[in-house]
């Protein structure tokens, strides 16, 4: 009888051991963020691509620009698709320690949202585009815009 009670004592402590080292590894997880985003550089001809993004992002009355979000909105709307695809590899990625890992895979897959609001216009959403008259192309025609968004981890412990 002692034994069976040992070993029940045994089990228990090495499952207190893991659900500690589960706790631990959720823990890390609220200690990180992504930021998504264009964090500096300029255009060709100098004008800061942060400057040109928030334009684009939300508008310009002034310059005559209407909104053509994509960040914002196409984040919003394609929410529950960046946390399926995450999902998939999350129990992986804390197994092995890799909680960088997981912020990385949020990070892709904001990013491949972000492509594809560029590819299709916000999802068809954005007001039509005039040619420019300046012989400039649009932004969104060189891809200069597109190219400069950029995802970071941050937080946590290095």
């Amino acid at each position: 009888m002692a034994t069976s009670q040992t070993k029940i004592t045994d089990d228990i402590r090495e499952l207190e051991k893991k659900v500690k080292k589960w706790v631990e590894k959720i823990t890390a997880l609220n200690q990180h963020q992504v930021r998504l985003g264009v964090f500096g550089g300029n255009a060709e001809d100098g004008t800061s691509l942060p400057m040109i993004g928030a334009v684009h992002e939300f508008g310009s009355k002034k310059r005559s620009v209407p909104e053509r979000s994509f960040l914002g909105t196409p984040l919003k709307s394609h929410k529950q698709e960046i946390t399926e695809s995450v999902a998939i590899n999350v129990l992986n990625r804390l197994e092995k320690d890799d909680v960088e890992g997981v912020y990385d895979d949020i990070g892709n897959a904001a990013l491949n949202v972000v492509h594809n609001a560029f590819a299709t216009e916000g999802d068809g959403a954005w007001p039509k585009r005039k040619k420019k008259s300046d012989g400039h192309p649009l932004l969104h025609d060189t891809g200069v815009l597109e190219n400069s968004i950029r995802y970071e981890v941050t937080g946590g412990q290095k």
